[in-house]
């Protein structure tokens, strides 16, 4: 199997996140550290999708200690899910799943909790306001290539940084009326931030649409093409896309709102 390349992981949407976190439900608004302590294995694959490169610095923890000879690449561009800051890297170790899950378990006290899994070793656990994951599969040779993410138990009021110190977040210029927010995830892409939420709602797909397109409208708005059930706007230098299909006993909301360049 290749190893990893010198400068980038490989990358997947963003947009598979959203579909599998929000659908599968495991991460309710507000984030829950038991829930997150109850889907390891799913907390472990969203951690893999949504890569893109960030500067080492910028990560708010470091990842334990692997064998000598192995290497990391830090992933996630200022993504938080839940508005809790996500840190995550992907590694790749000389040493085969089992012997590495064992040396992780002696170093790291957060990884106590064991899955064997078809393709994969996953280790997680929580220990001081830290909810760790680490996934491992088999790299052939004797190798193992997986990744490893912190996620905070708790966010600051004013902060995305789990210690607390860094940036207010940043508010999006959109709000689903009447909506009931159930997920949320936010990324970095170049120099312009992507926020994509799963919101559901209690009208019917079309008079929600109607409704939707005359308020944003209203708000200075600028319809950008699409019709009813998927509706693209900007403003000033803020896109959106909505997306609106039927949920009984009324809509689901797929909204992406990218903000910048």
């Amino acid at each position: 199997m290749p190893r990893l390349p010198p400068d980038r992981p490989p990358l997947l949407p963003r947009s598979a996140i959203v579909g599998l976190l929000a659908g599968a439900g495991v991460l309710p608004w507000p984030y829950s550290p038991h829930t997150a302590h109850a889907a390891p294995a799913t907390h472990a694959m969203h951690a893999m999708a949504g890569a893109a490169r960030w500067q080492a610095a910028h990560l708010p923890m470091a990842p334990p200690a692997l064998p000598p000879g192995s290497r990391f690449i830090p992933l996630v561009d200022g993504m938080s899910i839940q508005g809790l800051s996500l840190s995550a890297y992907v590694f790749e170790a000389p040493m085969p799943p089992a012997d590495l899950a064992a040396w992780l378990t002696a170093r790291q006290p957060a990884l106590r909790d064991l899955w064997i899994m078809p393709d994969a070793v996953v280790l997680a656990g929580i220990a001081d306001g830290l909810h760790w994951v680490a996934r491992m599969s088999d790299a052939g040779a004797g190798r193992t290539r997986g990744t490893i993410s912190a996620l905070p138990t708790e966010r600051h009021v004013a902060s995305p940084d789990p210690s607390g110190r860094g940036d207010p977040v940043q508010a999006v210029p959109w709000q689903l009326p009447g909506g009931r927010l159930l997920f949320e995830l936010r990324s970095r892409d170049d120099d312009a931030m992507v926020v994509q939420q799963v919101w559901t709602h209690g009208s019917a797909p079309l008079p929600l649409g109607e409704k939707l397109a005359r308020e944003l409208a209203r708000e200075g708005w600028t319809a950008a093409g699409g019709d009813a059930a998927r509706q693209r706007w900007t403003r000033g230098r803020v896109t959106l896309l909505v997306t609106i299909v039927p949920l009984d006993p009324g809509s689901g909301v797929n909204a992406v709102v990218r903000i910048g360049a």
